[in-house]
């Protein structure tokens, strides 16, 4: 039972800890203009080599930089706790790198290595594009962790396999989100467990011109997107909201994360929230 209950648990933060998009975590503000850390981000001094201005975007994904190699690093400042409810994410940087690219150009897996209160973790994340290159979908999410801050001895590897997460539609401004994902829980000592899921919300464009400053350079007309959706399946039910700043030509500028457990289980706290800010990158 305890057993059980420890990989119950261990799947309910993972959702909360590496959700759509990156480690790409949980937010809830409705108000599209709201700063989940509710810290301005400082133009400083621009790293050799990075971009001071962005010209007006493609309208589509044609100038995406999918190439091996690709790398991004990001501040991250997390509210995120233990799963005893204890202490907090803090701050900490994450680094994202492109490891495959398909044949067609189309579909990619990113490496993603961070510390968390938890300890270290490394993710792969599947990503791809339609034909048109106007859709981007999240494909996969496959976590490295350790599992002992869950009740688990040793580390594990829990993959989640997405259909129909369709994080940006270039071709629409409001997009329907239907589809489902597969959790799968293995290592740690535990029997390989899966976990069906129902994937249910809406997507929109907020804004097509929208500007940031970051450690990495100015950047202009950024694509502002908003993606809310649940998840649910058994006794796991999870709604987060995800925004996104996009440069079509250098990728994710800045991600916010709201998540709230809808049946949250003792011990492990009700949500968090997250902000990621591009911090430099090498394209």
């Amino acid at each position: 039972m305890r057993k059980k209950l420890s990989v119950l648990i261990l799947l309910i933060a993972v959702v909360a800890l590496f959700s759509a998009g990156c480690n790409w975590k949980f937010w809830k503000s409705q108000d599209d203009t709201a700063d989940i850390t509710n810290n301005a981000v400082v133009n400083t001094t621009t790293p050799a080599g990075t971009a001071t201005a962005t010209p007006a975007p493609a309208r589509d994904f044609s100038d995406y930089p999918i190439k091996v190699g690709n790398k991004w690093v990001y501040d991250v400042s997390s509210t995120f706790k233990n799963p005893y409810g204890e202490g907090e994410a803090g701050e900490y940087n994450l680094t994202a790198e492109i490891m495959d690219v398909s044949t067609n150009g189309l579909e990619w897996t990113d490496k993603v290595t961070d510390t968390l209160a938890t300890g270290k973790a490394e993710a792969k994340m599947g990503y791809g594009l339609d034909a048109a290159k106007k859709n981007l979908y999240l494909n996969l999410s496959e976590t490295t962790m350790d599992l002992e801050p869950y009740g688990i001895v040793g580390s594990g590897t829990i993959t989640k396999e997405f259909k129909g997460l369709k994080i940006v539609s270039l071709d629409q401004n409001q997009w329907d989100i239907s589809g489902n994902a597969k959790v799968t829980v293995r290592g740690g000592g535990v029997p390989a467990q899966s976990f069906d899921f129902n994937v249910s919300g809406e997507g929109k464009i907020l804004d097509k011109k929208a500007s940031f400053n970051t450690q990495a350079g100015e950047f202009t007309n950024l694509l502002r997107v908003q993606v809310q959706y649940t998840l649910s399946g058994g006794e796991v039910e999870t709604t987060q909201v995800e925004v996104y700043w996009i440069d079509l030509g250098v990728g994710i500028i800045k991600y916010n994360l709201d998540q709230t457990q809808v049946k949250p289980i003792s011990p492990l706290p009700a949500g968090g929230k997250s902000t990621m800010v591009l911090k430099e990158y090498e394209i």
